[in-house]
C-alpha cells in the first residue's frame, strides 16, 4: 500500500512519517492528497496507512505520529481537512469526527473527518473513496 502510494500523484513526502528508536523504525504514518467523490472540491488529504511495530504499540507512537501529521497538514495550509475510514473507538481522540457531520458519505462509524478549515460547505454530499 505504502509503495503504491509512494509512486502515485497522492504522494506528499512530507506527510510520510516515520518514529524510530535507536535507529531503528517502529512506526510509520502517510497523509496523501485525495479527490472526493461526487463534488468538484479540491482534494483533501487521506490518513493511512498508520502502523507500529506490534512490540512497540501501547507506547504513544502511532498517537505522536497521528498528531504530527495533523500539525504538518495544519502548517501546509493547501488542504481542507483530513479524512479517513479506521478505527472508531481510536481516532476521536484527536479530533476526528463523523463524516456525516460534515455531510460526507459513506455513513460509516469509520470514516471520520478532521477539519482543517471552518467552512467546509464545498464538501457536503461527497464521498470518501475506499
Amino acid at each position: 500500500m505504502v509503495a503504491a502510494i509512494r509512486t502515485s500523484d497522492e504522494y506528499v513526502p512530507e506527510l510520510s512519517l516515520v518514529a524510530e528508536v535507536d535507529g531503528t523504525v517502529v512506526g510509520h504514518c502517510m497523509l496523501g492528497r485525495k479527490a472526493l467523490l461526487g463534488v468538484t472540491a479540491p482534494p483533501v488529504l487521506a490518513l493511512g496507512p498508520l502502523s507500529v511495530l506490534p512490540s512497540w504499540q501501547r507506547r504513544g507512537i502511532g498517537s505522536q505520529l497521528v498528531s504530527t501529521a495533523q500539525q504538518v497538514a495544519t502548517h501546509r495550509g493547501k488542504e481542507a481537512l483530513i479524512v479517513l475510514l479506521g478505527e472508531p473507538d481510536y481516532y476521536p481522540r484527536f479530533g476526528f469526527l463523523p463524516a456525516r457531520d460534515f455531510g460526507i458519505q459513506p455513513d460509516w462509524p469509520a470514516a471520520m473527518v478532521y477539519p482543517l478549515v471552518i467552512d467546509l460547505t464545498d464538501y457536503r454530499g461527497a464521498e470518501i473513496p475506499h
